[in-house]
């Protein structure tokens, strides 16, 4: 069983032996239903592996974190995963320091008494040498016969280690000292060095930054920093609720939330990013130069001078997230620019953002929506996207959108899209929206329009309610 987060896992099982069945542990599933499904379709399994990120008396496993503390709402589960087991089966964990100390121990011999199964996990961090770890599985519950997964080359050839980076205060603190691990003090940790490192939030939790700053880029004050050099950083929360990391807005740290820059990678999964806010800056939320991915996640409530929600030159994926009540001159959800790529895929929705060009979003370079929702977003050119770039619009709806004049800018256009560049419509949908005054679903000033298989209806304006 391996947690698909696991840094190289192909490197693991790579001289796996054939009868071994390995299962890969998927995101965005209950990783404890995912193992019980896998034994289920077993029976008298002599040995189970698991391969996953640890902490003191902590597993994490598909989308979820199994501890001491929640295990009680798993016993049906956990103890019929010791009914697929042989009489003399075994469960060996290599996450790091899941044993370690009286917590992890409990959680441990827990573990032992539900399955019945002999059990051995780590005390110490499991992994590269060089990096403090070993492949010793120090605690033992029961008599242990089982060789470990791995073979002596793949085990000295791995470069990482089985741990997060587990943020254990919400306070916004730089202190060695005090014994626990703040965000900031976590992404310094992580961009100091080249693997890649995943920082563990608390679902539900909000992590305010409060350490203002300006003119350095290592994350010390103001937003924090992801740099060059420091392996892909994933700031993660387990579970059903998102973790929400808050900058403060106008009276907060006058910063945004995340600037990454260039060749530097962040990825976002199950967070919410809110309070960014730079009345003369770019980014309100993110400002990306790098690569950032966002998953089952949401960009809200921050203010920017481009890109309200984000502003990118480098690459963007947005995955199942929304974006929503960000303000920005240009680009209210985000702004795209230089050569830089979006793409929108799986359901998410970029809604309710405003900006005078591009409420929604404001692309002069490429963009990529596929599946996805724009809509109820306001502006004055272009209420859902202003594209003077290259975009694509796939199987998505367009709806809702307002372009509306103001009393210095009498002309609005494009209620739903304003075109000056080239853009492909396929198979979507652009209806409900409106502009006061031309092209209520869509406006041509320029470039090339291409659209197919589409649907434009009950879109209004003074001039060209559905195309002008």
């Amino acid at each position: 069983m391996l947690h698909y987060r696991v840094d190289n896992y192909n490197h693991l099982i790579s001289q796996i032996d054939s009868q071994t069945r390995v299962v890969i542990l998927k995101p965005n599933q209950n990783g404890i239903d995912q193992i019980s499904e896998s034994l289920d379709e077993c029976c008298d399994v002599d040995a189970v592996h698991i391969i996953s990120h640890g902490a003191k008396g902590t597993l994490y496993l598909g989308d979820n974190i199994l501890n001491s503390e929640n295990i009680h709402l798993y016993v049906e589960s956990i103890q019929q995963w010791g009914k697929c087991l042989s009489a003399e089966g075994e469960i060996l964990i290599y996450g790091c320091q899941v044993a370690s100390g009286k917590e992890g121990r409990e959680f441990i011999r827990q573990l032992h008494q539900l399955t019945g199964a002999n059990i051995a996990a780590s005390e110490t961090l499991t992994g590269n040498v060089s990096k403090g770890g070993n492949w010793n599985l120090e605690v033992i519950f029961g008599q242990l016969k089982s060789t470990l997964a791995f073979t002596p080359e793949v085990r000295a050839s791995y470069a990482g280690v089985l741990a997060d980076i587990v943020v254990n205060t919400t306070n916004d603190v730089v202190d060695d000292s005090d014994g626990v691990t703040s965000l900031r003090e976590a992404i310094i940790e992580a961009n100091s060095t080249p693997e890649d490192d995943t920082i563990q939030l608390t679902g539900g939790e909000t992590y305010n930054l409060t350490i203002s700053g300006s003119g350095e880029n290592a994350a010390a004050t103001g937003d924090l920093d992801i740099v060059a050099g420091g392996g892909e950083i994933t700031v993660i929360s387990e579970g059903e609720e998102q973790a929400v990391i808050d900058a403060g807005g106008e009276s907060g740290i006058n910063d945004r939330v995340f600037h990454v820059l260039e060749d530097a990678a962040l990825e976002l999964e199950n967070v919410e990013i809110t309070g960014g806010f730079l009345l003369n800056g770019n980014g309100g939320g993110i400002n990306n130069s790098g690569t950032v991915g966002i998953s089952n996640s949401t960009i809200s409530g921050n203010f920017g001078n481009t890109g309200g929600g984000i502003n990118n030159t480098g690459t963007v994926n947005v995955n199942d997230s929304s974006m929503g009540a960000n303000i920005a001159t240009i680009g209210g959800g985000i702004g795209n620019y230089s050569s830089g790529i979006v793409n929108i895929n799986n359901n998410s929705i970029i809604a309710l953002n405003i900006a005078p060009n591009g409420g929604g979003i404001f692309n002069s370079s490429t963009l990529n929506v596929n599946d996805s929702t724009i809509s109820s977003n306001g502006g004055i050119y272009g209420g859902g996207i202003e594209n003077t770039g290259t975009a694509t619009i796939s199987n998505s709806t367009v709806s809702g959108n307002l372009a509306l004049s103001t009393e210095t800018v009498e002309n609005s256009a494009g209620g739903g899209i304003l075109n000056v560049g080239s853009i492909s419509i396929n198979d979507s949908n652009i209806s409900g929206n409106s502009s006061d005054f031309d092209g209520g679903g869509i406006t041509i000033v320029s470039g090339t329009v291409n659209i197919s298989d589409t649907t434009i209806s009950e879109n209004t304006a003074g001039l060209g309610g559905g195309i002008s």
